[in-house]
């Protein structure tokens, strides 16, 4: 089988079935990469990384602690039993650190190293014991002569093989670093080959699945197009056994069935044929379509005769009608006339309102500026009315102090008597001050009289002036009342003139319209005559057409082509 015989799902299910393939491929490469690399770090960590820290506290212990606690209890930096507890402090982590090493993985060279160290280690730490009984005996002469000549002949030995297998952790570390970027470069250029593989081999399978689709659709495309223009000739002849296979075939089907069928009974019904019949999918269309043309074509042949009799009729009646709309048109014409003189006349009148509005309004504005004037001056004689009580109130506050004055003035007096020939000079002032309190009292009288005297006048001016103002108001109100009716009768004289007008408007293309429905009535006439003439060369042209006979139709046919 093809590969083009495929069906399209297939060929996409296949796309995507080496797709998830190749990704799955890759991740497995990857999580194997991964995993190598963790294993190779753990290894460089677990026996190389650990081991150089174990074997660096061993070396310190050696070469730092112990010979620095020797110096410090020799130097009395510390005391002989401080030194007794550094040492075993020492030798604590000597011990622990020197098995965990010995506990991971050793390489040959390491192992030799080892080998080395345990004879020096062993001399180190009878060194170091020999050293502690110094501590314990405090024998500062023995420490003197023990780290002169004993103490860095022992230590030292150590120290270097201990640094020696410093150096093979390092080597190996490097070299086992070496082995797993080599395994990772090995594993990326697997990853990168097989991911441009599966690129590659991706690219070459779409670009078959979507050649074998795109070029026979544009095919397919390109043949309904030329359908679409008229052009029943092109054919896609595949070959494939996919839908668009199928597709094709059938497009093919369809052509045939258009060129074959339709085009034909098409030019038999421009031939003016319709007995024509089809054996396609048009058949049942075509054969309802050829009886609805047989039925109407018959009605059209018989409605021509009708159209014949009725044009006689329609030129009688349009005779009629321009002789009747003549008349019309003279008697609208005197209405015209008519209507015009009372459209004169309604001018006028509107004319003659507008101008009484416009007096009212004068009108009205100076009743209410008067209106406003009269309430200015009741309220200025409301204010002086005010104004009087206030001063009142003072003129009696007047009286008020001029009997006081009075009183005091007897007492002056009453007291002057009383001091005989010394009071005499103030008793003559006494009696000119109650002479003017007297005066004052009297005067303050008369003002109060008169003020109440123009009080009362005032209150009969507010009074006057409030009726007045009430006179003025009923004015005003009717002012008011008759310039909206003089301004109702303005707008209402208004439309009479605008309805007037619209009347002779009206009339206006009444007469027109009467003397068009008189040159109507002329070419309608005219009209009915070429009408006739026309139902006859349509009674020729039916006697074109092939109908099938049966149905009524054809007798229709003979009955109105030899009426």
């Amino acid at each position: 089988m093809k590969f083009s015989d495929l069906k399209i799902g297939v060929r996409l299910s296949l796309l995507v079935g080496i797709l998830i393939l190749l990704l799955a491929t890759i991740g497995l490469q990857g999580l194997a990469g991964i995993s190598s690399s963790n294993d190779a770090l753990e290894t460089v960590y677990q026996d190389r990384v650990v081991p150089l820290q174990q074997l660096k506290i061993v070396s310190d212990m050696y070469a730092v602690n112990i010979v620095d606690t020797a110096h410090k209890v020799r130097n009395n930096e510390l005391s002989w039993q401080q030194g007794l507890d550094n040492l075993a402090a020492a030798g604590q982590q000597i011990r622990v650190n020197w098995q965990t090493y010995l506990g991971t993985e050793l390489v040959p060279q390491e192992k030799t190293l080892v080998t080395r160290a345990g004879p020096l280690m062993a001399d180190a730490d009878q060194a170091v014991s020999r050293l502690r009984k110094i501590f314990e005996q405090r024998d500062e002469a023995a420490l003197v002569l023990f780290i002169r000549t004993e103490l860095y002949a022992k230590i030292d030995p150590i120290s270097d093989t201990v640094a020696d297998l410093i150096d093979v952790q390092l080597e190996v570390a490097q070299a086992e670093v070496a082995t797993a970027v080599g395994n990772y470069k090995f594993i990326q250029k697997m990853v990168v080959g097989s991911l441009g593989g599966g690129i590659l081999l991706a690219i070459l399978l779409s670009f078959l699945i979507i050649r074998g689709i795109t070029r026979p659709t544009a095919q397919a495309v390109h043949m309904i197009e030329e359908l679409g223009r008229g052009n029943l000739e092109p054919r896609l002849r595949m070959s494939r056994k996919d839908e668009i296979g199928r597709l094709a075939l059938a497009l093919d089907a369809f052509a045939d069935n258009m060129r074959d069928e339709v085009v034909a009974a098409f030019k038999a019904l421009a031939t003016g044929d319709f007995t024509f019949s089809a054996k396609g999918v048009i058949r049942e269309p075509l054969h309802e379509a050829n009886t609805a043309l047989n039925e109407v074509l018959a009605r059209v042949q018989g409605a021509g005769g009708q159209i014949a009799s009725a044009a006689g009729e329609v030129s009688d009646a349009s005779q009629s009608l321009s002789q009747g709309a003549t008349e019309q048109a003279s008697s609208l014409e005197e209405i015209a006339a008519s209507m015009n003189q009372i459209a004169a006349q309604v001018r006028a009148s509107a004319e003659n309102a507008t101008q009484a509005d416009r007096n009212s309004c004068e009108a009205k504005k100076s009743a209410e500026h008067g209106q406003a004037q009269m309430q200015a001056m009741v309220s200025a004689m409301k204010e002086i009315n005010t104004a009087s009580t206030s001063v009142s109130h003072i003129i009696k506050t007047i009286e008020e102090i001029a009997f006081q004055t009075n009183l005091l003035a007897l007492n002056a007096a009453v007291e002057a008597a009383r001091a005989g020939q010394h009071g005499k000079g103030f008793a003559v002032v006494a009696e000119e001050v109650r002479n003017l309190a007297a005066r004052s009292a009297k005067a303050a009288g008369e003002t109060a009289t008169l003020i109440e005297q123009a009080g009362q006048k005032t209150q009969v001016g507010v009074a006057i002036a409030g009726k007045t103002e009430n006179a003025l108001e009923q004015i005003v109100s009717a002012i008011n009342k008759t310039s909206d009716l003089v301004s109702e009768i303005a707008a209402a004289t208004a439309e009479q003139s605008e309805g007037v007008a619209q009347i002779n408007q009206g009339l206006t293309q009444i007469d027109q319209v009467t003397q068009q429905n008189t040159a109507s009535a002329e070419q309608s006439a005219a009209a009915a005559e070429e009408l006739s003439g026309q139902a006859a060369e349509l009674r020729q042209m039916l006697q074109g057409f092939t109908l099938r006979q049966g149905a009524g139709a054809s007798e229709n046919l003979r009955a109105i082509t030899h009426g």
